[in-house]
């Protein structure tokens, strides 16, 4: 009998949870998620895993904001981005394919990766066009690159459509 009441009690504020304390539609993390679908909708989807990370200062006039994103593919495959924003909530570039999620640590991003492999990104001097992660070389990809590189895309499909 108690099992029963238990059950009920715990499928009651499940449901008030999931169903009713949401976050607003211009909370922060829901605008961050929104911007990056709008500027590129080939990498991100609304569907994605987004993952606010935290804000580094990386001096007085210069903060940025990082967010983790997972895509989910059809094939079972994922693949993660570091996601970098401006302090107007802009994505302004972006690490690929990279597994695992950081923490930050003052102007530090620590990935949970041996330190011998890499396993970290230094924001300290601005952000590093390129770093060492989990023993693989990663460079970052600015917003035009990733404009451009959809663009390419584009105009190849609609090619083949013969448009």
């Amino acid at each position: 009998m108690c099992n029963i009441s238990l059950f009920k009690y715990l499928f009651f504020y499940t449901f008030i949870f999931l169903n009713v304390i949401r976050l607003p539609a211009d909370s922060p993390i829901n605008i961050l998620h929104e911007n990056a679908v709008k500027t590129n909708p080939v990498f991100f989807r609304m569907e994605d895993d987004f993952i606010l990370i935290g804000e580094v200062t990386i001096d007085s006039e210069n903060i940025i904001i990082v967010a983790y994103n997972k895509s989910f593919w059809g094939n079972g495959r994922m693949t993660g981005r570091i996601l970098i924003f401006n302090s107007f909530f802009q994505l302004i570039g972006m690490y690929g394919t990279i597994t695992g999620r950081p923490r930050i640590e003052g102007k530090i991003l620590i990935f949970p990766f041996p330190e011998s492999d890499g396993n970290i990104i230094d924001f300290s001097s601005g952000i590093p066009s390129v770093v060492r992660l989990d023993g693989y070389i990663y460079r970052y990809e600015s917003i035009e690159t990733t404009n451009l590189n959809v663009s390419i895309r584009e105009c190849i499909k609609l090619n083949k459509l013969g448009k």
